[in-house]
C-alpha cells in the first residue's frame, strides 16, 4: 500500500510580507545591495517554526502546578498556601491559620516598589512594619477557590518578616531531621567493666540531658527542633527504672545501682527521644513518633569483702 503523500503549498509573493509584518525583519549580516527586498531580509519558515516551539516550551513552563500546598509567584510576591498555615505573629488570624486545615490564604505584598506604593496608599496604610507589608485573604472551602471568587474574604494588612508555609509541607522533613540530630549513646559504667557488692556503681549514657538546634531552612520556613530524652535503665536483675538524668562518668552519679550478690550482669540502656520545633517562631510542633536507641554491656560484680584493722599499740 502506498502511503499518502502531503503537499506543502508553497510560499507565494505576498506570503513574505505577512510574515515581516508579523515577526519583522531579521538582522541580516549579509552585505547590503540596491535591491529592496534584500536590504530588509525577513524570517523564513525555519525561523516560524524555532519561533512557535519556543514560544509552546515558555507557556507549558507558565503554566502553574496543581495539587500543591504552596503557590509562590516570584514576580508579584504573592502566595497561595492551603491547610493549616503558619502566618506572620502579627496576624490576628495566625492562630486560626493553624487551627483550619479547610482554610486558604492568599498572601499578596505590598509597598514594596514606589509606583506600588501610589496606588496604595502606603503611607497611609494604619499597619507599621519593621519588615514587609502584605495584604491577607481567606477562603474557607474543600478546594482552593479561583481568584476572584466571592469566597475570597479581605482580612487586613499583616506585616511579612518570613514567608507563610504550609504546616504539612514543613512537618514532611522534620522526622529525617530528628533521626540526624540525635546524639549517639555511649553508655557505660564508673567503675568500668568491674565492681563490687553492695556499694554503688555510676551509670551514665554519654548524652545531654536535652538537646537544641540551632535554627535551619526548611522548605523556606525557620525552623528550630527541641529533643527531650528519658532513659531506662535495666541493669540485670530487678525492676528497670527510667530516668531524665543522662547519668554522668563519675563517682557520684543521679543514676546509681548496687549489686546483691557477685555474677556477670548484662546491663542495658534505652533512650527515647520526644522531639517538638517550632516554624517561624510559632511553638507547639510536636513530632509524634519518638526515636529510640538502645545499647547494652557487661559488668562483672565481685564479693566485697570486710577487713577487721586492728588499732596499733601505742606501748
Amino acid at each position: 500500500m502506498r502511503k499518502a503523500r502531503v503537499k506543502h503549498p508553497r510560499m507565494r509573493p505576498g506570503d513574505r510580507g505577512i510574515l515581516c509584518h508579523v515577526l519583522g525583519p531579521r538582522q541580516s549580516t549579509a552585505p547590503q545591495t540596491d535591491h529592496a527586498e534584500a536590504s530588509v531580509p525577513c524570517l523564513t519558515s525555519t525561523d516560524v517554526t524555532r519561533f512557535l516551539l519556543a514560544l509552546a516550551l515558555t507557556l507549558a513552563v507558565a503554566v502553574p502546578a496543581h495539587g500543591v500546598d504552596v503557590g509562590v509567584d516570584d514576580t508579584a510576591d504573592e502566595y497561595l498556601i492551603s491547610g493549616s498555615t503558619v502566618l506572620d505573629g502579627s496576624s490576628p488570624d495566625a492562630a486560626a491559620a493553624l487551627a483550619c486545615p479547610d482554610c486558604h490564604w492568599r498572601v499578596v505584598v505590598i509597598c514594596d516598589s514606589g509606583s506600588l506604593d501610589d496606588r496604595r496608599g502606603c503611607d497611609a496604610l494604619p499597619t507599621v512594619c519593621d519588615t514587609r507589608r502584605a495584604e491577607l485573604w481567606r477562603a474557607v472551602a474543600p478546594a482552593q477557590p479561583p481568584l476572584g471568587d466571592p469566597a475570597w474574604e479581605y482580612r487586613g494588612v499583616i506585616c511579612l518578616r518570613d514567608a507563610p508555609v504550609a504546616v504539612s509541607v514543613v512537618a514532611t522533613a522534620i522526622p529525617e531531621l530528628v533521626r540526624q540530630a540525635v546524639p549517639p549513646l555511649a553508655a557505660g559504667s564508673l567503675p568500668a567493666n568491674t565492681s563490687l557488692t553492695q556499694l554503688p556503681t555510676s551509670f551514665f549514657s554519654g548524652q545531654p540531658a536535652a538537646h537544641v538546634l540551632p535554627s535551619l531552612r526548611v522548605s523556606g520556613a525557620r525552623v528550630t527542633l527541641h529533643l527531650h530524652p528519658t532513659w531506662r535503665w535495666d541493669f540485670g536483675h530487678g525492676v528497670p527504672i527510667v530516668t531524665e538524668s543522662p547519668g554522668r562518668r563519675a563517682r557520684i552519679s543521679a543514676v546509681q545501682h548496687r549489686f546483691p550478690r557477685r555474677g556477670i550482669y548484662r546491663i542495658r540502656v534505652d533512650t527515647t527521644w520526644h522531639a517538638t520545633y517550632d516554624i517561624n517562631d510559632t511553638t507547639g510542633f510536636v513530632v509524634s513518633d519518638p526515636i529510640t536507641q538502645s545499647a547494652h554491656f557487661d559488668l562483672r560484680i565481685r564479693e566485697a569483702r570486710r577487713f577487721l584493722l586492728h588499732p596499733r599499740s601505742t606501748t
